[in-house]
């Protein structure tokens, strides 16, 4: 051992350092610090950090301060209460008069997203292969379905609608399946529709098959095109997403703007009934800990090599946001080896409240774990509820719907556990639109990129405009006799591609002081001698009608910022616990674009370019004077 005062002497055993500690003699001056200097080329033994010297080691553990510790056992068991209450009901918005029962069992995002199939050829095919299947060896059955029901060309556009029909006729698609299938298989929505294909198919079989045989397939065709729907669509047009609520007992959970595709606890707000909620289950159980582990923690040995997964060198705390992420070094760093992970059961559709954790540990320690930033809020009154999210500590609860509205940012004991999927398979867009915003026409526009080809596919939407347009330029062409004689021509109004549907501003009168909202318009396109309305393709811009009045579309103005909007509608399939497989349609929305220019355009007078002219005699020999 070496000292840094080589004018002293230096003991040189631990039993001379003990003397000299006894008698008082010790001198601060003597030995500073000790180290030790290996004497061989082979660091291994060195870095082993063998104990040769009992003293030194005690000594390096009296620098470091741990003979000044606490209770540090380590948790070996655990007790918890769990408070549980099972949603039992959904409804569109938050309009309790319509709650439906929604089953505990069963995924809720079919349920939530499902959207009626828009009667297709290749849904009219699709079923009626479905019912052929059905009615193996009833030939006579078959037969008699293809004279009834024969498959014809059938629209989804309303009668009247010229520039639909006009669409019709350009989709090469549509011709071909018509061709393929015409006369080869009969229409399956016909014979769901009737009511008398029950006594049709008795006519070929027995009345309990044919019994047998209506009800089966009825039941598939409603659970492949039809949702039940008797309590309202939960997708909210003007909100662009979905809008819906569960409700537990007196509490209303809410998701006002879902259309993520994942339904997770972050989607619901309570709405209704903030104060405790009165559990249906209450279970204690005990656990046994585990060490909680992830990427790049610190290694809990000594000259342990640790991964690179994670830089903690690379967070900053330039703004707030990253104090979050400062926080969770601290622990990670400190505290990496006291982490323990408690696995907890719970039901999926349920709302959970933990109501303690009693933790033992080695020594038989227990602590009882209740403090909470939701008791502490129900038990103290002269708490601030004006706290922002921001400035409380707030684990397993749920925030409120009207927080900002009321200034109350309490949370509500419980967390809601959905019945949501884990994995979601998909298929391509069948239908895609673009909301964007046009300043310079003061207006937004909703591009319809992809349209279902009716065949089971989709078809671009600026290909299909394409090719309307040139019919129309091609008929419009034979009848324009332009004047030669004119210089100028009068444009009253240009026109923009069919896929266009406008939106224009109308002022609003509805709730939350809203000044103004968006309104479906139609563009004029003249056709055969007549001005024709272009007419939306997709059903996500589609008409709905009240009786025999067309039915208005609005679009809430905030949803179609600077950027634009982007509306995707899908075919997905997932299967549930137990291998049940289930399969729907379902709307997606997600931020994508800007803003747009149409170059639409008024009362517009536009010169004439008449080409190279031919001077008359008259100017030439002005010209030759010159």
């Amino acid at each position: 051992m070496t000292s840094s005062k080589k004018s002293h002497p230096i003991p040189n055993s631990a039993a001379a350092i003990s003397e000299i500690a006894k008698r008082g003699e010790w001198d601060a001056r003597l030995v500073t610090r000790y180290e030790g200097r290996a004497r061989k080329k082979d660091y291994a033994q060195a870095l082993s950090f063998e104990a040769h010297d009992p003293m030194w080691l005690l000594t390096r553990q009296w620098q470091f301060g741990r003979f000044q510790g606490n209770d540090c056992g380590t948790m070996v068991s655990s007790r918890i209460r769990l408070q549980s209450r099972s949603v039992d009901g959904i409804c569109p918005g938050q309009d309790r008069d319509l709650v439906q029962r929604v089953a505990s069992n069963e995924p809720w995002e079919p349920y939530v997203e499902a959207i009626p199939a828009r009667r297709t050829l290749s849904v009219r095919v699709e079923s009626a292969m479905r019912l052929k299947k059905m009615l193996v060896g009833y030939r006579a059955a078959v037969d008699k379905l293809m004279n009834l029901y024969p498959l014809q060309a059938e629209t989804l556009h309303e009668e009247g609608d010229v520039i639909g029909e006009l669409a019709d006729s350009v989709n090469a698609k549509r011709t071909r399946f018509l061709e393929v299938y015409a006369g080869r298989i009969f229409d399956g929505v016909k014979a769901y529709e009737d009511p008398r294909l029950t006594e049709h198919l008795a006519t070929c079989m027995s009345q309990f098959w044919a019994n047998n045989f209506v009800k089966k397939y009825r039941e598939w065709f409603q659970k492949m095109y039809e949702p039940d729907q008797t309590a309202g669509s939960y997708w909210n047009k003007e909100k662009v997403a979905y809008d819906f609520s569960l409700t537990a007992a007196n509490r209303l959970y809410s998701a006002e703007n879902y259309a993520s595709g994942k339904i997770g606890w972050y989607t619901f707000d309570v709405a209704e009934g903030a104060e405790r909620l009165s559990p249906d289950r209450i279970e204690t159980e005990g656990f046994i800990p585990v060490k909680a582990t992830f990427p790049s923690a610190p290694a809990r040995r000594l000259w342990e090599y640790e991964d690179r997964k994670v830089r903690f060198g690379n967070l900053s705390n330039d703004d707030v946001s990253q104090l979050a992420s400062a926080v969770m070094m601290e622990y990670v760093s400190m505290y990496s080896n006291d982490w323990m992970i408690v696995p907890v059961e719970i039901k999926p559709g349920t709302v959970a409240n933990v109501e303690f954790i009693e933790v033992t540990d080695c020594f038989g320690t227990k602590r009882t774990i209740r403090q909470s930033a939701e008791a502490h809020d129900e038990s103290y009154s002269q708490v601030d509820n004006s706290v922002p999210f921001s400035d409380r500590w707030s684990l397993f609860g749920s925030t409120r719907a009207d927080a900002y509205d009321k200034l109350d940012f309490r949370s509500s004991r419980g967390l809601l556990f959905p019945a949501s999927l884990l994995r979601i398979e998909e298929s391509e867009p069948m239908e895609q639109v673009q909301f964007m915003r046009d300043e310079m026409a003061n207006m937004v526009w909703g591009v319809e990129e992809r349209i279902d080809d009716q065949c089971g596919g989709s078809i671009d939407g600026k290909t299909l405009s394409d090719k309307v347009l040139d019919i129309i330029d091609s008929e419009k062409g034979d009848k324009v006799e332009p004047d030669e004689a004119a210089e100028f021509t009068y444009l009253v109004q240009n026109r923009v591609p069919v896929h266009w549907i406008p939106f224009i501003p109308e002022p609003a009168s509805g709730p939350m002081g809203r000044e103004m909202r968006l309104r479906r318009g139609r563009m004029p396109l003249y056709f055969q001698d007549d001005f024709r309305w272009v007419r939306p393709n997709t059903s996500i811009l589609g008409i709905e009608r009240e009786g025999k009045a067309v039915k208005p579309y609005y679009l809430n103005e905030e949803e179609v910022l600077g950027y634009g909007t982007q509306v995707t509608l899908t075919a997905q399939r997932t299967r549930w616990m137990g291998g049940q497989s289930y399969l729907w349609r379902g709307y997606a929305k997600k931020m994508s674009g800007y803003q747009a220019n149409s170059g639409l355009m008024f009362d517009e007078l536009r010169a004439i370019d008449k080409g190279p002219q031919t001077l008359t005699a008259t100017d030439q020999e002005e010209e030759s004077t010159e």
